[in-house]
């Protein structure tokens, strides 16, 4: 008897731990980001000559995710991105997300999905080494943001966010040239970029 009273105790207040995490009205903050360096060496001989060349690259790139729970669970979540390299110009995107978590049965623990629209004005390719293609100045890259993950506590409001993102990166320029009195020609151009990557970072309930 003893021993189910004891069960009962810890069901109610791992109940009570999870049904006080994420509800409306409350607030929290993320953040995913990396900083490191890529080395790209090259070389080559034959009979015209020969040379070894090796360029190295700083890159960093940080994202907050604040974000407001409307409902039980359910919220939206702006994102701010930044992502630079050495010697580059700066990238931003503003994303609007809207996200759902959900906890595991008897933990602190949640499982989330997002999704989201926004606009940045140069798209960032992570492949083998992250680099940056900026387009313009104007915000003309248009982004479609999906995201799913978990939140693993660490502290009573501090958790670790594991996050697999997809992102597709999509761009258009249209111009137009001509040779008097004879040609003249208006074209568009699009262009998409899909990623898949592991983001990784913290967040807080406050």
């Amino acid at each position: 008897m003893r021993n189910v009273k004891m069960i009962i105790a810890a069901v109610i207040l791992l109940s009570s731990t999870q049904f006080a995490q994420y509800k409306k009205g409350q607030w929290e903050l993320g953040f995913t980001g990396s900083v490191g360096s890529t080395t790209q060496s090259s070389k080559s001989s034959g009979t015209s000559g020969s040379y070894d060349n090796s360029i190295d690259t700083d890159f960093f790139d940080i994202s907050l995710l604040p974000g407001y729970y409307l409902l039980d669970g359910f919220s939206i979540e702006p994102e701010f991105g930044f992502f630079a390299i050495k010697d580059e110009k700066p990238s931003y995107n503003l994303i609007a997300n809207l996200s759902y978590t959900f906890m595991f049965p008897y933990s602190s623990n949640a499982f989330f999905i997002k999704a989201g629209y926004g606009l940045g004005n140069a798209y960032a390719l992570p492949m083998a080494d992250e680099f940056l293609v900026r387009v313009s100045n104007k915000f003309d890259v248009t982004i479609l943001n999906l995201g799913t993950g978990v939140k693993f506590f660490v502290g009573e409001k501090v958790y670790i966010r594991c996050e697999a993102n997809y992102r597709i990166q999509s761009w258009q320029r249209e111009y137009s040239y001509s040779y008097p009195p004879y040609y003249y020609s208006n074209d568009k151009s699009e262009y998409s970029w899909k990623t898949l990557r592991l983001k990784v970072g913290l967040g807080i309930l406050i």
